[in-house]
């Protein structure tokens, strides 16, 4: 147990517990399998690497989530045990070689996969009220509540006893009758509710049921709803060399893998006089009865059925992108030149670095890193990486 020495109460000074203790808490084990294949081809003009891993780690600390009657709310535990398993693949060669011209390329690809193998106590739980944690499911399940639409009326939250979605009918603005298929519907009506039995409005979100469905939007209808894991990330070089100009250009990317934008949902949440929504939130917000809306109404404190917290689909995107990290052109002046200068080299060079970057992610940057190996793909508005520009030389006497 350790303590915090700077409380004062009541004007006495004392000490208070900074965090539970836990008595079998122990360090992380690692235990690591690799297999690995070098090949060269065609005289060495074409190089081939091939790597398998398996990383197996028992006794994984991380804040584990307590109940608030004991007044933390996390402490630091043993949770269980992950297995990190991976691919690795490299090929590089020279694809033109003449005189005056050399085109070289490079090229690597990585599929790596974590998965949950065991946890402490078997039980499934929800980490940091976002990334769902069960042996045999992947590091990164993003854990919530799944949109459907918005309704459009508040006379919209209506279902047949098959929970099938009617549609209202009005004449003259006043709700007529319901239609099912375009036929009249006569029968019993049902509406979605929450848990205290109100009922969604229009501007509410539809949310999808998980499972056998009774009406009754509650912590059983959260679902897996995607994961930040990519599928693969790769890695793609190319060098062009001709007479004493030579251009190099480093491209990275990142196919599949979900990110949630959790600074778009803040800053589209309307609860802050300081912070202004996205335009398109903006023009696609339900404001009245019978809108067609994208996104829900706005923050209401008397009576939010919008919102259910940070895990839900509507802020859950592709980080799928594609980047140009890194290019450099340089030119190498004549030997004879040189010399006359009395120097052995000189070459003169531009560079950038994080020039482009291909995606459809909203956000700043889909690359960022994460706070803990348990918690991949939230975003908190972290700052993007730098672009940089610059010129240089190289002498050598």
């Amino acid at each position: 147990m350790s303590y915090k020495t700077d409380i004062i109460y009541d004007g006495v000074g004392g000490v208070t517990p900074s965090r539970l203790s836990v008595d079998d808490l122990s360090w992380e084990q690692t235990s690591q399998m690799n297999l690995g294949l070098d090949l060269s081809l065609l005289g060495g003009r074409v190089t081939l690497t091939a790597d398998y891993y398996d990383k197996y780690t028992k006794d994984l600390l991380a804040q584990f989530q307590v109940p608030k009657e004991w007044g933390y709310n996390y402490t630091m535990k043993n949770i269980g045990e992950v297995r990190n398993q991976g691919i690795e693949l490299a090929l590089s060669g020279d694809v033109l070689q003449r005189d005056k011209f050399r085109w070289n390329l490079a090229f690597n690809l990585s599929k790596n996969v974590t998965r949950i193998e065991k946890l402490a106590d078997g039980t499934p739980y929800l980490q940091s009220g976002l990334w769902w944690m069960e042996e045999g499911g992947k590091l990164g399940d993003f854990y919530g509540y799944k949109a459907i639409d918005i309704f459009q009326y508040s006379e919209s939250n209506a279902f047949t006893n098959e929970w099938q979605q009617l549609t209202p009918v009005f004449e003259n603005g006043i709700f007529h009758k319901y239609t099912l298929n375009g036929t009249d519907y006569t029968g019993e009506v049902l509406q979605k509710t929450l848990p205290d039995g109100r009922p969604f409005r229009g501007g509410d979100i539809n949310w999808q049921e998980n499972g056998e469905p009774d009406g009754i939007i509650d912590e059983k209808d959260r679902m897996v709803l995607g994961n930040a894991q990519p599928k693969f990330t790769e890695g793609f070089n190319t060098q062009l060399t001709y007479k004493n100009w030579d251009l190099f250009l480093s491209f990275y990317y990142s196919i599949g893998g979900d990110l949630y934008n959790y600074a778009r949902q803040e800053r589209n949440a309307f609860r802050f006089t300081g912070t202004t929504p996205e335009p398109e939130v903006i023009y696609n917000l339900w404001v009245k009865e019978g809108d067609k809306a994208l996104y829900p109404h706005p923050y209401n404190d008397e009576y939010d059925n919008a919102r259910v917290g940070q895990g839900h689909s509507f802020y859950i995107e592709d980080g799928s992108f594609i980047k140009l990290r890194n290019a450099r052109l340089s030119y190498t002046f004549d030997r004879e030149l040189v010399r006359k200068l009395k120097m052995k080299n000189l070459a003169l060079y531009v560079y950038g670095n994080n020039l482009l970057t291909w995606t459809n992610y909203r956000g700043y940057d889909p690359e960022f890193s994460t706070g803990s190996a348990l918690e991949l793909g939230r975003d908190n508005n972290r700052y993007p990486r730098k672009r940089e520009y610059g010129v240089g030389f190289n002498m050598n006497f």
